[in-house]
């Protein structure tokens, strides 16, 4: 016997047009594409009792759904702190036509809309308090949001908390005495009765109609939507499913752009893949509407769109790549097409395989660059063509995960502190480094480096994590070995073969922990990689300047041209670190000279180990 009743209570419609993502927005895509009536029947079928559309600032889809005895009308309303014009939103449910104009009458305004809304005895509660829409959000507005609202969002479909549970146990944690000391500090009282005890709820906060239903609020069993809001109301509903990932954004922004495609008048050439548009269809459309486009027009669309300075429209070697890569992973894998049913609810599974068989294909294209042929004048251009070629694919294909973390990530040094603050309790949780190194973590480790460049940390082993860059397996809890894609033999480069990380496996792995720094440890690709990952998820970036390493490659070089070639390379990346650490005098005299600004070198205390000395700093060259 089922006891209990379900309802998605943020899920958005086609009505959502105006697109908050940075990538959605250049395209000129919308946020959206879901139909009323295809929100309502996936709810249904993912076992939704009741459904309801929260769309931004519009209740024009809701209204095209009204009539239905288990629907109600909602809104996700965007609304401002006045002192600061800080963005959050707040989801006001079982509203009226009525009720909708004067919400965005008074929304310019927190104080006066929450002041409405209960006025008004309307349910509301507040959206992913941690998502950052616009300005910084501080600890500031969480206490504030803490004394205005007695039920808030603890699970989104779209955002990741870290630690999963962490308002859960934020809410769960507060107490009389709290509420009191915020009241004071705010001068504001905080609203309900028993103000510290909160009402918890969640939703799928669905854009691309993958995840209606993941997430969701659970309540006793109601008789009708009126006693499941009253539930609600009470404080006698909690989340049911699970939080959102860099995968879910990702797939979104997929899906969101594949359904901007096929509403598109567009007429790109088609270059062919009905196995591939059969699959795509099947992850992204659930409306059981069929359509005969293929994938590759897909592509052209989305590729032409962001990157025409490759090649002109006529030109479809760019997207036969794609298209060629695309079908020979999907070949290799026969469960992937028993995967993607029309009715199946597209769950942490599917998500996964999807993101398998992406990063499947970036590692087959990064795998087919030819560097050889760069030496050979009649073929450079040539090849350097394919080469771009590749490498905008390779953007494509990229990109929405580099979003998708950058959106995930932005916000965990707010989560820190509120977990810090209001959940005290065993086993806190605590930010760590991750090192990027292009060798095997476990030599690493044995080579005692880090116990150098990385004392002042003052932080315990345990918040170390080493991300190597190797063949051998490395069974450590904190550290991992990831397998190079591909070895390079780049002579203008290395007199030894270049060993080429795999991108996006080291990216997720990012996202799922949680760091506080990130340590470059060295000059290769791993290096690189680290600082581009430091980049998107705004991760502070400290470096080990190898200064054995670049002293040999700089005298090595054998003429004026490739000197500056390195020298070009080397200012490059360790410019866009926030700190470089040095052990001597002439290590950071060395990094001047590359004009890196002074204000970032930092001299590092050494241990007996490790003398000022050009020569005996020369011991360090073997560890590069």
């Amino acid at each position: 016997m089922n006891l209990k009743s379900c309802a998605d209570l943020h899920v958005h419609s086609k009505f959502s047009q105006n697109a908050g993502d940075w990538l959605l927005s250049s395209l000129g895509v919308n946020e959206c594409y879901t139909s009323p009536i295809d929100v309502y029947n996936m709810a249904k079928k993912r076992g939704m009792d009741y459904v309801t559309i929260t769309d931004h600032d519009t209740i024009d889809g809701a209204l095209e759904l009204a009539l239905m005895d288990d629907f109600f009308i909602s809104e996700e309303v965007t609304t401002f702190f006045p002192e600061d014009k800080v963005k959050v939103h707040v989801v006001a449910l079982s509203i009226t036509e009525e009720h909708h104009r004067n919400i965005q009458k008074l929304r310019k305004n927190i104080y006066e809309l929450v002041q409405y809304l209960n006025q008004e005895k309307i349910v509301h509660f507040i959206a992913h308090p941690f998502f950052r829409m616009s300005k910084d959000l501080t600890m500031f507005h969480f206490e504030k949001l803490l004394l205005m609202f007695k039920t808030f969002e603890v699970r989104n479909g779209g955002k990741q908390l870290v630690p999963d549970d962490l308002l859960d146990k934020a809410l769960e944690n507060l107490s009389q005495d709290r509420i009191n000391y915020l009241e004071n500090k705010h001068n504001m009282a905080a609203i309900g009765s028993d103000p510290w005890i909160k009402g918890m709820v969640g939703g799928s906060d669905d854009h691309g109609g993958l995840t209606i239903g993941d997430t969701h609020t659970v309540c006793p069993k109601s008789e009708d939507k009126n006693r499941f809001l009253e539930f609600i109301n009470n404080r006698q509903s909690m989340a049911g499913g699970k939080g959102g990932s860099m995968l879910t954004v990702a797939h979104t922004i997929y899906s969101v752009t594949f359904h901007s495609i096929r509403n598109s008048e567009y007429d790109f050439d088609t270059i062919g893949s009905d196995m591939m548009w059969a699959v795509l269809d099947q992850v992204f459309d659930k409306s059981g509407e069929k359509n005969s486009m293929t994938l590759a027009k897909a592509a052209s669309f989305y590729l032409n769109s962001r990157l025409h300075r490759f090649g002109s429209k006529k030109d479809n070697s760019l997207f036969e790549i794609l298209n060629n890569q695309i079908q020979a992973v999907l070949k290799k894998d026969s469960d992937l097409l028993s995967l993607f049913k029309p009715d199946e609810q597209v769950g942490d599974y599917c998500h996964g395989k999807l993101f398998q068989v992406i990063e499947q294909i970036m590692n087959t294209l990064l795998s087919t660059f030819d560097f050889d042929d760069l030496k050979q004048s009649k073929e450079v251009m040539n090849n350097l063509q394919l080469i771009f070629k590749k490498l905008a694919a390779l953007v494509f294909l990229f990109v929405p995960y580099a979003v998708a973390g950058n959106t995930e990530y932005r916000d965990r040094h707010l989560m820190r502190l509120a977990f810090e603050n209001f959940a005290k309790f065993k086993n806190n949780h605590h930010a760590g480094v991750a090192v990027f190194a292009d060798e095997s973590a476990g030599q690493l480790v044995d080579s005692g480096l880090l116990n150098v460049f990385l004392k002042e940390e003052q932080i315990s082993d345990s918040r170390i994590s080493i991300f190597g860059l190797s063949d051998q397996d490395y069974v450590s809890l904190y550290h991992k070995n990831f397998a190079p894609v591909v070895h390079y033999n780049m002579p203008f480069l290395s007199p030894d073969p270049v060993a080429i990380p795999p991108v996006l496996d080291i990216l997720y792995s990012m996202t799922r922990g949680d760091y506080e720094k990130i340590y470059i440890h060295s000059a290769g690709p791993m290096g690189i990689l680290g600082i581009l990952i430091g980049k998107i998820l705004n991760i502070p970036i400290v470096a080990r300047y190898p200064f054995p390493l670049v002293l040999k490659i700089l005298k090595d070089a054998d003429d004026y041209k490739k000197e500056q070639m390195f020298r070009h390379l080397f200012t490059a990346m360790y410019s866009n670190v926030d700190e470089l650490r040095v052990l001597t005098p002439v290590a950071q005299a060395s990094a001047e000279s590359l004009k890196i600004d002074e204000r970032k070198i930092v001299i590092i205390s050494q241990t007996c180990d490790f003398s000022p000395s050009i020569s005996k700093e020369d011991r360090l060259l073997k560890h590069e």
